[in-house]
């Protein structure tokens, strides 16, 4: 099970409970889980409609869970094609004959909303390493539940279970213990900054001094900070900064802490946490490193 993003405190009810420098962590549900996430790959023929009925029907109604799916993935359960409707009106629209054996198990079914983010328990991925990249960035970009992987994709590095694993005994097992083994992985929080027009800074002062309420120092360097702000990613597998359509190498100042470490020349830079340097990191010639690695020493040629 992968912990993505997750702290050493307790976060509702879930929280990490160390095991040891060598024998990683476990996650805990205090009470045990009540609210799944089943997500799925795209991949054709992957996943049929029919194994995550079944999945899901297990969840609710053997193991007591509560269980969602994504507002997407929902009508294509319910054999409809309307895929920006709610499962009432779903249920109210016209639904093929495959589907309406399985219609007792969709009533009971719900669809993850963005406000529900830190009310699911667990996340139940059937997929491969794109599915989890998609969960940990679209569907949860700040806090991400406990995942549990089954590698129904093509490479699976990050999916820790085979899958032929039978998932509903699986499942059941967490459940059942409340606790699990989980993998903590970091994710680097990555902002895009862009260079303030004086003019700016005197917009902010007008505006203030328009307030009564006059802003400098400390304050307007902050407002300003903020305007220049534009974007924020929280990324598990790499941040890259590249030339773009540039015909000609860019030239790129790397600092830690406001402290300069280099100078960078060429198409670009890949910053990756230990979950991407499988990826782009290793392809150009770096070290895979284990997700439980804080820190490296950089060393340069």
């Amino acid at each position: 099970m992968d912990g993505v993003g997750m702290k050493g405190s307790g976060m509702g009810r879930v929280r990490i409970v160390p095991r040891g420098v060598e024998s990683g962590a476990y996650v805990e549900w205090d009470p045990s889980p009540k609210m799944v996430l089943l997500v799925r790959t795209n991949a054709a023929g992957r996943v049929s409609n029919a194994e995550m009925l079944e999945i899901s029907s297990f969840m609710m109604n053997e193991l007591g869970l509560e269980v969602l799916v994504t507002a997407e993935e929902f009508p294509q359960l319910m054999g409809s094609t309307s895929g920006s409707k709610d499962w009432e009106d779903v249920l109210e629209s016209d639904i093929t004959d495959e589907a309406k054996k399985d219609v007792e198990v969709g009533e009971q079914l719900r669809i993850y909303r963005e406000r529900l983010e830190r009310e699911i328990d667990l996340v139940v991925c059937l997929g491969g390493d794109g599915l989890i990249l998609h969960v940990c960035s679209e569907l949860f970009p700040c806090y991400v539940p406990p995942l549990l992987s089954f590698n129904r994709g093509s490479l699976g590095f990050l999916t820790p279970l085979s899958g032929e694993s039978d998932c509903k005994k699986v499942i059941a097992s967490i459940v059942s213990a409340g606790r699990a083994p989980v993998t903590l992985r970091q994710r680097l929080r990555c902002s895009i900054h862009r260079e303030t027009r004086p003019e700016m800074a005197c917009a902010f002062r007008m505006f203030s001094n328009r307030d009564n309420d006059i802003v400098q120092g400390a304050q307007l360097n902050e407002m300003m900070e903020n305007a220049r702000q534009h974007h924020v990613y929280n990324v598990l597998n790499e941040m890259v900064v590249d030339r773009g359509p540039a015909p000609y190498l860019c030239n790129l100042e790397c600092f830690c802490d406001d402290a300069f470490v280099t100078r960078v020349q060429g198409d670009g830079i890949i910053v990756a946490p230990p979950t991407g340097s499988t990826a782009y990191s290793l392809s150009s010639g770096g070290s895979m490193v284990h997700p439980s690695v804080s820190q490296a020493e950089p060393y340069g040629l």
